[in-house]
């Protein structure tokens, strides 16, 4: 159990670290995706130490999840709007 814990932990750790410069809301992610896994554990009624070694690595992961799809997601997004701009040049230009 310690040994995936402290997996866990520093896995959180370097995905923050490392993604911390693209993404200045994955703060607010994280803590979202825990107070979910915090109210779902408390209506369902388990117990503290399932909340905590349950449900929250389970939304740390996919808290890390999300914050790369939406990152990637965003990236194309951008990326689909340069090549329309480019198009949008190259037909002005031809006219």
């Amino acid at each position: 159990m310690l040994a995936s814990c402290l997996v866990l932990g520093c896995s959180v750790s370097s995905f923050i670290y490392r993604r911390q410069q693209w993404d200045p809301f994955q703060v607010l992610v994280f803590l979202l995706f825990l107070a979910v896994a915090v109210t779902v554990g408390g209506g369902v009624g388990a117990s503290g130490p399932l909340i905590l070694l349950g449900y929250a690595p389970w939304a740390l992961c996919g808290a890390m999840i999300s914050s790369y799809a939406g990152h990637c997601l965003w990236r194309r997004r951008l990326s689909r709007n340069v090549a329309c701009e480019r198009e949008m040049e190259k037909n002005q230009l031809l006219q």
